[in-house]
């Protein structure tokens, strides 16, 4: 979690599932790979700029205004975390029938020329939500997205349908050879969600510096 004190979490019981918590939260059924996804989401980084902002100029203690409840901050996280999957996939090479066309925009999406506008602002959303959600929930909502719940042992052997999964959903057994590289980005996400401080954390001559060296 964000070193930010003062900051709780929602309700782990505001999802509606019987019992609440986390251990019967179930995400949106969603699978990038076959369904419409966008790397142009304007409102929510105007959001995240706005948020990083006042979590800068007043305190981190407001973000729980700017995510007023359960609902809102889940469906906040979903697109940009959506971008991160199908940034995963076009690295794994999932899309290279499509030719270089989404190697492109994986590149610009990527580039130091828009990483501002882009990966840092999404990022930025993912680890309010990391914060605003038990943990629990955001974890298994980023297994879902990325498709690994059963790698990682998460899925019930006997009912794979129930957590999302059968024969039917494309591309949803450890045989496939894409999920190595999906299990690493996955992985690589979650330590960007914990250690990241450009908007948060740092001052400007510190963003500055990182900036320099990353490029």
């Amino acid at each position: 979690r964000l070193p930010a004190a003062g900051i709780t979490s929602l309700s782990p019981s505001s999802p509606s599932s019987p019992g609440g918590g986390a251990a019967a939260y179930q995400p949106v059924s969603y699978f990038v790979q076959s369904q419409p996804v966008t790397l142009h989401i304007p409102m929510h980084r105007f959001v995240a700029f706005f948020a990083s902002q006042l979590c800068r100029h007043i305190s981190t203690d407001i973000l729980t205004s700017v995510f007023p409840s359960h609902d809102f901050v889940v469906s906040v996280m979903e697109h940009p975390l959506r971008i991160q999957v199908l940034l995963a996939q076009i690295r794994a090479g999932i899309w290279r029938w499509n030719g270089e066309t989404m190697l492109r925009r994986a590149w610009f999406y990527r580039s130091s020329y828009f990483y501002d506008f882009g990966f840092d602002l999404d990022l930025f959303l993912l680890q309010c939500t990391s914060v605003l959600l038990d943990p629990e929930t955001f974890l298994v909502t980023l297994l879902h997205r990325f498709n690994l719940v059963s790698v990682f042992g998460f899925a019930s052997p006997q009912h794979p349908e129930r957590d999302g999964y059968s024969d039917d959903v494309p591309w949803s057994h450890v045989q496939d050879p894409f999920l190595p590289t999906m299990a690493e980005d996955l992985l690589v996400l979650i330590g960007a969600v914990v250690s990241e401080r450009a908007r948060l954390g740092f001052t400007d001559r510190q963003c500055m510096e990182q900036e320099v060296v990353s490029r």
